[in-house]
């Protein structure tokens, strides 16, 4: 869920910051790509001004973040760019 990342972004790690980027791991647990906060927060940002699919962050998976167009170069979406 969302909300579970949204509070891993919350945790303050070593260095007495919170920390910034999580690794997204595959079924098997490798690590395939890393997740900014900046990123996160700019998904959630999309998400709030497309009022066709609202996003909860209580119950909603990061999968439809993570399908969201990203904003920044065209044709590609957060979860692809996120990958690369």
């Amino acid at each position: 869920m969302a909300k579970d990342i949204d509070a891993k972004f919350q945790t303050i790690g070593a260095n007495s910051q919170r920390i910034s980027r999580l690794p997204i791991l595959s079924a098997s647990g490798a690590c395939i790509a890393f997740l900014h906060r900046g990123v996160y927060n700019e998904m959630l940002a999309t998400s709030l001004r497309d009022q066709t699919q609202p996003f909860n962050i209580a119950t909603d998976k990061m999968e439809k973040l993570l399908s969201l167009p990203y904003p920044l170069r065209q044709g590609i979406t957060y979860g692809q760019f996120v990958r690369s």
